[in-house]
């Protein structure tokens, strides 16, 4: 298999953060903007990561362990963007875009996959003490609903892990503080097939839409959910990827990622 040549210009993140001074008679307004795209993964990409998430030999960012191409179980990754994310000030909350590639597989066309991806919004923080399985790398059994918790997520979730409040069928959620989904969507996972995802935050509406879709257009799955952005999570913040396996295994990759946070104040 022919390995792709490395281009600084598409590894590098293409960062903008600014402020701009808008001036008129005595109104002033001040934007704060946060933008990145990462076309593959590589070590020259500025992440944080935490437990077992690498880069792969593939360009892609690999959330959960394997070896030789084979999901290993009991693994638990994340990774934090090291650009921060102004969200709200002054009661104003920015609008929020970002869109990525995920792989999620499981070689053994017999066996189980488990237990899933998410996208999260978040404080930087260290990786929970177990938090793998169905806690996708988010919680532990301390932090999970806690009242100190700050946190938004998305699950892309393959195993239903009924005790801790999975619906009984893989689904796509929207969480809140908590690994219990505030919202879900039935999901055909597709073993192998890249999924385009679309995540958007519109703050007038308060609204968090998650699209989703296999590449060649099917199992398409379209969520919302009312939040406030501005009540939830801190002031600034961070997005990121963890990924999980339990007693069942998958290959949890992320192959792109680009991001875009507007607030102006």
């Amino acid at each position: 298999m022919a390995i792709p040549k490395k281009h600084h210009s598409s590894t590098l993140p293409l960062v903008l953060t600014f402020i701009t001074f808008y001036c008129l008679n005595v109104v002033t307004s001040v934007t704060y903007s946060t933008t990145f795209t990462y076309d593959r993964f590589d070590s020259d990409t500025d992440l944080l990561m935490q437990g077992n998430a690498v880069f792969s030999p593939n360009f892609a960012l690999e959330l959960t362990k394997e070896r030789n191409g084979i999901p290993q179980s009991g693994s638990v990754g994340r990774t934090f963007s090291t650009f921060p994310i102004v969200l709200h000030m002054s009661g104003r909350v920015a609008t929020i875009s970002t869109s990525f590639v995920l792989n999620i597989s499981q070689p053994n066309s017999t066996a189980t996959p488990a237990d899933g991806i998410t996208f999260f919004i978040a404080p930087i923080s260290d990786l929970p003490p177990r938090s793998g399985g169905g806690f996708l790398g988010l919680f532990s059994n301390q932090t999970n609903s806690s009242s100190t918790t700050s946190i938004v997520a998305v699950e892309f979730d393959t195993y239903p892990n009924l005790d801790i409040g999975d619906p009984n069928y893989r689904h796509i959620g929207i969480n809140v503080n908590s690994i219990k989904s505030s919202a879900t969507s039935r999901w055909n996972f597709r073993s192998g097939e890249p999924l385009n995802v679309t995540i958007t935050y519109d703050p007038s509406l308060k609204r968090l839409r998650v699209v989703a879709s296999y590449t060649n257009g099917n199992n398409h799955v379209d969520l919302a959910y009312r939040i406030d952005f501005g009540s939830v999570l801190s002031e600034q913040v961070y997005a990121g990827f963890s990924g999980s396996t339990g007693k069942y295994a998958e290959v949890n990759h992320v192959n792109s990622w680009s991001f875009n946070s507007t607030l102006v104040v």
